[in-house]
């Protein structure tokens, strides 16, 4: 039984031999923290003598809670691996291992007095840099409750990363048995997970034109590293399944810790020195460093190459599963003759990298024509990004009164939230698109304003998911893209006007389109609530041709919050209630070109099959200009110009066609830069080849 006295008197021994570690986060917390306060005190006296005190209090308590962490996230993942491998590195060390073996202590006992005293070592200089954080606060009167609860609650998330980190380092430690290798394998342990999804990521990209990478998001492989758990544990903060990852990474550290514990308890003492502490665990680790290795040397051959061909991937991963085995078993055996070593495993690494890439290649799966069963499917999201690229998102999930970070990537709003129950329709289009799916890779540049991709996520009554990516030839496609438009559910997550708070709404503005500025409509509370329920009528009465076919005549852009969060609607020719009501308001929509002070028109037209073509080398050939200067053909020319701000959706308007107007003074004119060849007469379109 070990005595408190000798306990303690071990707990302060092994404090002295870590004195340096004890010393360096003091001084990196120091500039972290109070450093790194007094750096930008300025930036707070700024904000209390424009906005006043309550905003200043809050920006001072952006330096040490969630909204300011970045630093201190890099303190804790870095801290936390210094204290695992120093604390521990005794071990690599044949005399020193003896030496604290010869000690009348259990190991399980010598294991807790380190694993204590590396959590000392990084929540001592923490706490106390935050108690002068917060004295520099209260000397300046900047502290508040929120600065206190937000630095408090920034550390205990802190806490848990780095008891994460710290314990999956330790297990590296304990695997190894000398520090080159320990660090290697720490590294490993960091970002082995990550790396191999975006291995997999790269090889279905290459083989698979089906594949979404939008499901990667949740993958709960990435989980495995402990700084990508962290960090996305930083990132929930204040969000919704900031719990269950909370719970997460505690799980992770006590089964981390208590692995630890069990390794160190069975470490052979004979293991310092040596490059692996098991030798059992040799085979499984080499394996699974290899075959990721010659997957990423295939891929990155077959992509240099100038052919692209398969050959070239089955060569790379052969030859770099030979390379990597070999540099392996040589870290293994301390020996360059080793590099042949083991020829069983090295032929079974081979082996299994051909498997995986073959078997991608023929998708034996099936990967690119999977349907789950329709009876099995509860609900599916889809993203037809074409249709909506410019509508901007915010997270319900936050507050806009104090939140600075309410945008949400388009994708993931509408594959999270959309779920459309009228699985018979949308089965009948995804299968549409199956059968009709386009390789991208195969697609010129001008072609994509001819075809779409969309992402499908499907959620199964089973509880799991399935992504899936699709591109198809919009024109043969509008059926269903109509239908899916005709579905109140698409319509009411697509665009969130439908759904959201309209009190969030207090300032609207419309693009004027003759200013080419954004003008604030001034309304009365009745008035804003009138115009945005006409827009939601206009919008539910929108159709996906209208989309891809009209030009809209003005932008609506709302302004949400505190914060201003942005969301703009395009407001379509056939929005009629809205234009009407806009008009009584007495805005001009007109956005005709006075063409009295027109000198000419300039059109260049864009090649872009001469540009992509791979025997292209001349560059003038790529560009074709047509100057007009007839009065005539001027006013039929800027007829059919369109603002580019609001044609981003149209496939009647060619992304390869630009108008600049020249005006008598010289000066020249962008902002009706596109044509819309619909509205041209028969003679232009003749004259440029349309």
């Amino acid at each position: 039984m070990t005595s408190k006295s000798l306990y303690f008197n071990l707990l302060k021994e092994d404090i002295k031999r870590r004195i340096w570690t004890l010393s360096l986060s003091m001084l990196v917390f120091f500039v972290g923290l109070p450093i790194h306060v007094l750096l930008r005190l300025n930036r707070i006296k700024k904000i209390l003598e424009t906005v006043g005190i309550e905003k200043a209090r809050l920006g001072y308590a952006s330096f040490a809670n969630n909204d300011g962490i970045g630093i201190l996230l890099a303190i804790t993942a870095a801290g936390a691996i210094i204290c695992g491998i120093s604390g521990f590195s005794y071990l690599y060390s044949k005399s020193k291992v003896d030496l604290y073996h010869s000690i009348p202590v259990k190991r399980e006992k010598l294991f807790v007095i380190t694993y204590i005293n590396g959590v000392i070592i990084y929540v001592v200089p923490y706490l106390i840099n935050i108690l002068i954080y917060f004295m520099i606060g209260a000397s300046k009167q900047y502290l508040s409750g929120v600065a206190i609860r937000g630095a408090m609650f920034a550390f205990a998330v802190n806490l848990i990363g780095y008891l994460f980190i710290y314990s999956v380092t330790i297990v590296a430690v304990m695997m190894t048995g000398n520090l080159i290798v320990g660090i290697l394998g720490t590294a490993v342990f960091m970002v082995y997970a990550p790396i191999l999804l975006l291995v997999k990521s790269v090889l279905y990209q290459t083989f698979f034109t089906t594949y979404s990478a939008a499901g990667e998001t949740n993958n709960y492989l990435a989980y495995v590293s402990p700084v990508f758990a962290y960090n996305q544990l930083v990132n929930y903060m204040g969000k919704s399944g900031f719990a269950t990852k909370m719970i997460g990474l505690i799980l992770g550290f006590i089964i981390a810790s208590v692995l630890g514990a069990l390794l160190y308890k069975f470490r052979p003492s004979e293991a310092a020195g040596k490059s692996m502490a098991f030798k059992i665990t040799q085979a499984p680790i080499k394996i699974l460093i290899v075959l990721p290795t010659a997957l990423v040397g295939g891929l990155l051959l077959m992509t240099i190459s100038e052919t692209s061909s398969f050959v070239w991937m089955l060569f790379g991963v052969i030859f770099i599963s030979f390379l990597s085995h070999g540099m392996i078993e040589i870290i293994y055996n301390s020996d360059f003759k080793c590099i042949i070593e083991n020829k069983i495993q090295l032929v079974l690494c081979m082996m299994l990298s051909v498997v995986i890439v073959g078997s991608a290649k023929l998708d034996l799966a099936h990967y690119n024509t999977y349907i789950p069963k329709e009876d099995k499917i509860e609900s599916i999201s889809i993203d037809l990004e074409y249709f909506e690229k410019d509508i901007n998102y915010y997270d319900k999930t936050l507050d806009l009164t104090n939140n600075y970070n309410n945008y949400i990537d388009s994708t993931v709003y509408k594959l999270k939230n959309m779920k459309l129950t009228d699985i018979k329709n949308t089965y009948q289009f995804i299968q549409y698109a199956i059968a009709n799916n386009v390789d991208t890779k195969k697609l010129q540049h001008y072609s994509f304003q001819t075809y779409t991709s969309f992402t499908v996520k499907y959620n199964l009554k089973n509880n799991k998911t399935a992504y899936r990516r699709y591109t198809v030839n919009i024109t043969d496609a509008m059926d269903y893209f109509n239908q899916l438009y005709d579905d109140d559910t698409y319509k009411e997550c697509v665009y969130q006007i439908l759904s959201l708070d309209k009190s969030l709404v207090n300032v609207i503005q419309y693009y004027n389109v003759s200013n080419g500025i954004d003008e604030a409509i001034k309304l009365s509370v009745d008035e804003k609530q009138e115009l945005l329920n006409l827009l939601c009528e206009d919008i539910r009465s929108l159709t996906a041709t209208e989309v891809a076919k009209s030009v809209p005549v003005t932008e609506l852009i709302l302004r949400l919050g505190e914060n201003n969060v942005k969301q703009s609607y395009y407001i379509y020719p056939e929005f009629t209630k809205t234009i009407e009501f806009m008009k009584s308001l007495g805005i001009s929509l007109d956005s005709s070109i006075d063409t009295k002070n027109i000198a000419s028109i300039i059109v260049t037209d864009y090649n872009y099959e001469i540009e992509e073509a791979e025997n292209s080398e001349d560059y003038d050939s790529m560009f074709k200009t047509y100057k007009f200067t007839e009065k005539k053909e001027i006013e039929e020319i800027a007829n059919a110009l369109e603002s580019g701000r609001l044609i981003y959706n149209n496939i009647n308007i060619p992304s390869n066609l630009n108008a600049c107007i020249i005006y008598n003074d010289g000066s020249e004119d962008n902002e009706f830069s596109s044509i819309n060849i619909e509205e041209l007469p028969e003679s232009i379109r003749q004259e440029m080849g349309y």
